[in-house]
């Protein structure tokens, strides 16, 4: 195999599948993986940047970032009426944030299905946006859901929580709390199969339009411009709905049940 930097093939295939680049031992690295791991790096450097730059008396940048902190934290304690919550919600949220929305923006650049690795006839692409796999899709509903359980337990604690699943106090009470166990399941998929279907539809279109400028249309580069600045506007979008949805619900793991499935008084 070699690595090549070539224009994008008129032909080229769409796989739904993140293709394998190269191999640690027994673990097969995905061209998403490779991008997921670059953005991660580049995220992390970037906090660490952030850390190091705050100053007691801020500038205009540490102004920005304190603005959308405390922004952050007054429509979280809004949604879930709990200011410790919404506190504990914006380092997860900021973070699955920022790594969606840049996530998705990589899909946009020129090296993605550009430069790869020959395999044959085929080119394999060296790099794929994260949330065009299902697999990294999976994983931050995945993380997310996990999270939202942590904070349902941290703040109302595990007995009480748990109560709200498991509640033998009568037959309806334990219907209706299985019903919620698998609300929380499903919401593994309705996160993972919104966002991936979006980002993957997005790269698809962006493919179909070059393809049709390249062949009909090679004297209006500009053409694909305006469909760019759409998935640029999606990227954020589906950023923005992964992170309040999160909010919703860990403001609804977090509320008070007590009441909800109390039995009803009887009156003497």
């Amino acid at each position: 195999m070699r690595t090549v930097f070539v224009a994008q093939s008129m032909a080229a295939d769409i796989s739904i599948a993140a293709e394998p680049v190269f191999h640690l031992g027994t673990l097969t690295v995905t061209n998403s993986m490779l991008t997921a791991a670059i953005l991660t790096v580049s995220l992390v450097i970037l906090a660490l940047f952030i850390r190091r730059a705050l100053k007691p008396v801020p500038g205009t940048g540490q102004n920005i970032f304190e603005l959308i902190y405390t922004g952050f934290i007054d429509i979280s304690e809004k949604v879930t009426g709990n200011r410790a919550v919404a506190r504990d919600l914006f380092p997860f949220i900021i973070t699955a944030f920022l790594f969606i929305v840049l996530s998705n923006w990589s899909g946009l650049l020129p090296i993605m299905g550009s430069i790869g690795i020959h395999e044959g006839d085929k080119l394999v692409p060296l790099f794929r946006a994260p949330t065009s796999d299902l697999n990294t899709v999976i994983a931050l509903a995945l993380c997310s859901v996990a999270y939202v359980q942590y904070l349902g337990v941290k703040h109302r604690g595990a007995k009480n929580y748990l109560h709200t699943f498991f509640n033998f106090s009568s037959p309806i009470y334990f219907f209706v709390g299985i019903l919620e166990l698998i609300a929380e399941f499903t919401r593994i998929i309705s996160y993972s199969f919104r966002l991936f279907g979006n980002v993957f539809a997005g790269e698809v279109l962006i493919s179909v339009i070059l393809y049709l400028t390249m062949t009909l249309a090679p004297f209006l580069p500009i053409l694909p411009l305006p469909f760019y600045f759409l998935e640029i506007f999606v990227g954020v979008i589906q950023g923005l709905v992964f992170s309040f949805l999160t909010i919703v619900f860990a403001g609804i793991a977090t509320a008070d049940h007590g009441d909800s499935h109390a039995e009803p008084a009887v009156s003497k």
